[in-house]
């Protein structure tokens, strides 16, 4: 019904790019389709957003299995549960033991599994982390994969967005290499961005913002 609403406003600014999302979205449901299934664009995944539907939400399937099938690198039916879920589209399984997992977990309470859990959830989300760093912190920020600067720049500040004239980019593994912001920049490392450039996953960014501010 809201679709249909819709199509008799297709002319109203803004609506024409939703009719078309909702369209591709009617489309799937008469397939049986999840949406989650069907690729989506940055701006198309902002629309699906605002709908909440279910079947948008990416899912990862952990199979939870014995210490002994864990070390072994096999789980009970796992062939049936990857076959089952191949049919369903791109979702991915991660076979998990609980009982395994805590007795490998370093004094910190650090586990390899569980990281690999977050990363793969990150990228399931299409999401990806960019830095700044400052005398008194290090920030992690979180945006979405194929984000440009300037998007990137407003998720610290909507006005850091609005006044965004250029960034300078560190790449994670030159800082590491070179111990320091300092000697990155002596190594001539650091490059210079305008609005188009697209973040990349662990860059550390200095945004520069109105007049040569940063």
């Amino acid at each position: 019904r809201q679709l249909h609403l819709l199509s008799r406003k297709q002319n109203a600014q803004g609506l024409r790019e939703e009719l078309a999302v909702l369209g591709k979205v009617e489309k799937l449901f008469e397939e049986k389709k999840w949406i989650s299934w069907a690729d989506w664009a940055s701006p198309e995944v902002e629309i699906l957003n605002h709908h909440l539907f279910l079947t948008a939400k990416p899912i990862i399937f952990l199979v939870n299995t014995s210490e002994a099938e864990a070390k072994a690198g096999k789980a009970k039916h796992l062939d049936r549960i990857q076959e089952w879920v191949k049919t369903r589209g791109k979702e991915q399984v991660i076979v998990y033991s609980v009982a395994a997992e805590e007795q490998q977990m370093d004094d910190k309470g650090h586990s390899k599994k569980i990281e690999e859990i977050i990363w793969k959830g990150y990228k399931t989300l299409g999401l990806v982390h960019y830095f700044t760093v400052g005398p008194k912190e290090v920030r992690c920020w979180t945006v979405r994969e194929g984000s440009a600067a300037p998007q990137a720049a407003g998720v610290i500040h909507s006005d850091f967005e609005k006044f965004f004239s250029g960034v300078e980019v560190i790449k994670y593994d030159d800082l590491m290499k070179h111990g320091s912001e300092e000697g990155v920049r002596k190594a001539g490392k650091v490059k210079q961005h305008g609005r188009s450039y697209i973040v990349a996953d662990g860059d550390i960014l200095i945004f520069k913002i109105g007049k040569g501010k940063k």
